[in-house]
């Protein structure tokens, strides 16, 4: 009775298995290492960081009342960089940390990457700044020798790397899913290149390296200070040349 009952035990349990699809078993697989599964929310919370990067830490207030007109300037930039509108007419350069409000929500950091106060130069972490913000106005990581908010250039910063990280790695996986087939089509003795061209590919990623990216090194860092989808379309411009 005892054998009868494990080898039901084992057929269901293989049957289990296979009544499963096979992502979900490969879902369980990964959740069964704890720090892989850690990691794979910890990169989630940094992907999240990076789309929300200008709600998090910004100059710009995330919502104000300013003349009795209520304003959403990010998204309004949002928009004016993808030529959908232009600037509010209240608003063309607006000194945002000084402007009379109605009222206004600030975002949790209330800096941009790219602000500069001479007078909160080189700050310690935790110290509060002269803008004017409040208890906000604190300086949670300090500022660099330009005035610039350090703990805003982080929150800006998880773009660039995954931009960075997920473009390189789209790279290697064409790369190398193009090269993997070729090797398995045609086998050891039908994939071959000859010596010159291994001699001078080195020369050729060079050159493409050269004016897809070194040479419009300026192209990318104007379009980087005006905005991020700007700066995309700009890579992606200096992806295709380098291809």
């Amino acid at each position: 009775m005892f054998r009868f009952l494990k080898h039901r035990a084992i057929y269901n349990r293989l049957l289990g298995a296979s009544s499963r699809s096979y992502g979900r078993y490969v879902w369980q697989q990964f959740r069964r290492n704890k720090r892989a599964y850690l990691a794979f929310y910890l990169v989630c919370l940094l992907a999240l960081v990076a789309i929300f990067a200008d709600f998090l830490a910004n100059e710009m207030p995330l919502i104000c009342s300013y003349k009795g007109v209520i304003h959403l300037p990010i998204l309004r930039q949002y928009a004016i960089d993808l030529g959908l509108q232009s600037r509010h007419p209240d608003l063309l350069l607006p000194d945002w940390s000084h402007l009379a409000y109605d009222w206004v929500i600030h975002a949790p950091v209330p800096y941009s990457v790219t602000n500069q106060h001479a007078a909160d130069s080189a700050l310690r972490p935790f110290s509060f700044s002269l803008d004017g913000y409040g208890w906000s106005a604190r300086h949670w990581l300090g500022t660099d020798d330009l005035g610039r908010d350090v703990f805003s250039a982080m929150i800006h910063g998880t773009r660039v790397a995954f931009l960075v990280g997920f473009v390189s790695m789209f790279i290697a996986s064409v790369l190398g899913i193009l090269l993997g087939a070729m090797a398995g089509f045609w086998g050891d003795d039908g994939f071959k290149v000859a010596r010159i061209h291994l001699f001078t590919m080195p020369f050729i990623v060079f050159i493409a390296y050269f004016y897809g990216f070194f040479n419009r090194t300026y192209a990318l860092s104007d379009a980087l200070s005006i905005s991020f989808t700007r700066f995309l379309g700009s890579f992606l411009i200096s992806l295709l040349i380098f291809i």
